[in-house]
């Protein structure tokens, strides 16, 4: 018994004591733990309350622009300030190195290959500010740029390729430049025959010599030319009237841009659903690229509805009837009655393409008119025929004759002793418009400029002898982190013949303000007026804007905006000195129809007669 009992006890220290103490050490372990992680987890909450990212500095960022930089920081950027509700994005060290190797790689596409970039990070309150210390160097020219012509006279092309690109001698190296190169030479084969090449480039850059040698090797391939052209899917549209909106032949020299031109021409036609103009097999063979023409029509006769709405003209409908390639020939007859808060409109129009010559379109249009302005109102009956052609893809021309009945009612006491009830009016109106826009409904780039003159003379029948000129130019600039900047400038005058500046017909004069020009004023009511207050418009105008459109939330944006102008009694009086500026605020809801626009506008410098010197506009589309 007692050896048992002392066999056990010897036993105890080489087994179970062991065990033992590794089941005290984990409990001691495991208590500490559950006793140090809400610690833990409190700390890290507090570090993740302090580690937000509230501002980015940058020193020595010179030669490429700091809007650029901080774009290339997408996991720590902060918010713009448009969007203050939003907080910064959580620092972490990772995000950083990702953020500082986008801005070098940003750096090397520029041309600074031996940049050096460093990072502070400043704590305050409970926000970080980084401060990144860019040390640019010096830049990689191109030190040489050669071709390699693997099947073609290698002079000729090498000359050809050299007027094209954006690479020169000299010239600071830019990824971007490299690629917009490449894309050209391609671009200009493809439409020279040679849809087939093959461009195979490299560059070798020397660091330590800051120069790149840019080597291009070509391979042309087989020259080719178009081959036979197929037309599918039109039933009541004759292949002819297809036909004439192609641009180009069978045998000749293959272009690429010219297929893209007959498409975009087949389809401004308006007969079809959809066009798809494809070349088959051109990655194959070495004949002629055959061309298929795919189309689906419209029905030839439908009904068109249009709904808008607006502070001014309160609600807008317009239903159109339509028959479309009535006659034959891609003729077109359209009935359309339009009415709104403003105005009615009933109008019949006939369009002849092709005439006087393929690339003008003729209008004949019949129709009576209603408006119902804030001084007057004014019926107009008239008959328009109008020739409307393409001169290029941006460029257009207008020529058109007008006879016009115009009906005057609603006019004071005092305005009607310088206008007549009835004026018979017989003029041309003559135009050129220039448009590199990328959209009709809502522009983000591109320009768009018109001139037109309008002389009406007695010798054509008129009642009353004038000419009125009207200039207008908008510009869009599509910025980085996708906000746009967007200007407008309008001029317009009127030069009677014959008659008291006070004597122009009043619907020929000039009003502004309201949702479309100077948004801080009510509709008309910015300009001249008569002894009862009255607008009776001017005879020379100046209206200009300016906006900067931003995103806030999904589609939803935000838009600041400057608004200037005025009216002037006399002909060619340009009083910049005279202007009124309004500004203002809005928010854009992009739709496919357009963005819903709200505006508040506030008038800086207010003339006498305005009470209330601010204005909300309600409408659909941008203001310009």
């Amino acid at each position: 018994m007692n050896e048992f009992s002392a066999g056990f006890v010897k036993q105890i220290p080489t087994t179970s004591i062991v065990c033992l103490a590794i089941v005290l050490t984990a409990g001691t372990l495991w208590s500490l733990l559950l006793l140090i992680a809400p610690a833990r987890a409190q700390q890290s909450e507090e570090h993740t309350r302090q580690s937000l990212v509230r501002k980015i500095q940058l020193v020595g960022a010179k030669k490429v622009s700091k809007s650029k930089i901080l774009q290339q920081m997408s996991k720590l950027r902060p918010p713009p300030f448009w969007k203050f509700w939003q907080e910064g994005q959580e620092f972490t060290a990772e995000k950083l190195d990702s953020d500082l190797e986008q801005v070098r790689q940003l750096y090397h596409q520029e041309g600074y290959y031996r940049v050096k970039i460093s990072a502070e990070i400043v704590e305050e309150d409970e926000t970080v500010v980084i401060i990144l210390y860019i040390t640019e160097g010096p830049p990689v020219t191109i030190k040489d740029i050669t071709f390699e012509i693997r099947d073609g006279e290698a002079a000729e092309w090498e000359e050809r390729f050299r007027r094209i690109i954006p690479l020169q001698k000299g010239k600071i190296f830019r990824v971007k430049d490299y690629e917009q190169a490449k894309t050209a030479i391609l671009e200009y084969l493809a439409n020279s025959g040679y849809p087939r090449a093959k461009l195979f480039g490299r560059v070798l850059i020397r660091e330590k010599e800051n120069s790149a040698a840019i080597h291009l090797p070509v391979e042309l391939g087989p020259f080719t030319r178009f081959g036979k052209i197929q037309v599918m899917g039109n039933k009541n549209i004759s292949l002819s009237n297809i036909m004439r909106e192609v641009t180009f032949a069978e045998g000749e020299t293959f272009s690429m841009s010219k297929v893209f031109q007959t498409q975009s021409r087949i389809n401004g036609l308006g007969f079809f659903r959809s066009v798809v103009v494809s070349p088959v097999d051109l990655q194959e063979g070495s004949g002629p690229v055959d061309i298929h023409i795919l189309v689906q029509e419209r029905k030839p006769r439908t009904i068109e509805v249009g709904v808008g709405y607006g502070t001014e003209d309160q609600l807008r409908l317009r239903v159109s009837g339509i028959y479309r390639n009535i006659f034959g020939g891609s003729r077109e007859l359209r009935l359309s009655i339009g009415i709104s808060g403003l105005s009615e409109e009933e109008s019949l129009t006939f369009s002849q393409p092709y005439f006087p010559d393929p690339s003008s379109t003729s209008r004949w249009t019949l129709f009576r008119r209603l408006d119902e302005f804030p001084s007057f109102n004014v019926t107009n009956i008239s008959s328009e025929f109008r020739i409307d052609r393409g001169i290029s893809s941006a460029l257009s021309a207008t020529v058109a004759y007008r006879l016009e009945s115009s009906s005057i009612g609603g006019l004071s006491e005092a305005a009607q002793k310088d206008q007549e009830k009835v004026y018979f009016l017989s003029y041309f109106q003559t135009g050129l418009k220039w448009n590199t826009t990328d959209s009709p409904l809502d522009p983000t780039r591109g320009e768009l400029a018109s001139f037109f003159v309008e002389p009406s003379l007695k010798v054509l029948g008129s009642e009353v002898s004038y000419v009125k000129a009207t200039a207008e130019y908008k510009r869009y600039y599509h910025l980085l982190a996708r906000p746009v900047l967007a200007g407008r400038i309008l001029m317009g005058t009127i030069q009677p013949f014959g008659l008291n500046q006070r004597r122009v017909p009043i619907m020929k004069r000039f009003f502004s303000g309201g949702t479309l020009s100077v948004r801080g004023y009510d509709y008309q009511q910015l300009g001249p007026r008569s002894e009862n207050g009255e607008p009776i418009g001017g005879n020379s105008l100046i209206e200009g804007n300016v906006e900067l459109r931003f995103p806030l939330i999904g589609k939803l944006w935000g838009v600041t905006f400057l608004d200037f102008g005025n009216v002037f009694l006399s002909s060619m009086e340009f009083d910049f000195g005279s202007l009124s500026y309004s500004v203002g605020a809005g928010i854009r809801y992009k739709t496919i129809i357009g963005p819903l626009r709200l505006d508040f506008g506030y008038i800086l410098n207010p003339q006498k007669e305005i009470t209330t010197p601010y204005r909300f506009h309600l409408s659909i589309g941008q203001a310009f």
